[in-house]
């Protein structure tokens, strides 16, 4: 027999739709904007830009703020969410490679309009993708030889690239090539 034709979706089940909906002004002919500046004037840009990030980077509240140019009040939101991690170092806080790099991502997010808490369902995914790379890679490590060492290190890298691949697919694919070619 012939399969049934796929269900429709009830608006506001995919991410994308939620988005579109909370961009929705009921109001006729006006335009819902995110907070921040206006989207028109703001630049689009494919991907955010990477600079290289010092593994010994140790940065204080003040001076990663003053880096990536975000407030205080959002870098608080973003340790509050998880997002940044901070370790004590001589009684302060200090913020590592990580925490910038994540800082400047969310930076740009804020510039769009997308708050902190949104931004948490990266972190329960990466958490998630983390467990299963360890899983893989662990055994590898268990084996205390160099070579079995480079492959643990070249597996988890490779998980990772499929990750990023597969979520990029899949994203693609809830809000169609239109969007994201």
């Amino acid at each position: 027999g012939s399969e049934p034709p796929e269900p429709t979706r009830p608006p506001h089940e995919t991410p994308a739709d939620v988005v579109a909906a909370l961009q929705e002004d009921p109001r006729p002919s006006s335009r819902a904007e995110p907070r921040g500046a206006r989207t028109s004037d703001r630049p689009v840009r494919t991907r955010p830009s990477r600079e290289p990030v010092a593994a010994d980077t140790a940065l204080g509240a003040g001076e990663l703020c003053t880096q990536v140019g975000i407030s205080e009040a959002l870098l608080a939101d973003l340790e509050r969410f998880g997002l940044v991690q901070s370790v004590p170092r001589g009684g302060s806080p200090v913020y590592g490679p990580a925490a910038l790099e994540v800082a400047r991502l969310a930076s740009r997010y804020a510039e769009l309009g997308v708050e902190p808490r949104h931004l948490r369902m990266y972190l329960v995914a990466a958490e998630r993708e983390a467990g299963m790379v360890e899983q893989l890679a662990v055994p590898l490590l268990k084996q205390r030889n160099p070579q079995a060492q480079q492959n643990a290190a070249a597996l988890a890298g490779e998980l990772a690239e499929l990750g990023a691949e597969l979520h990029r697919s899949l994203l693609r694919r809830e809000v169609g090539s239109d969007l994201l070619p």
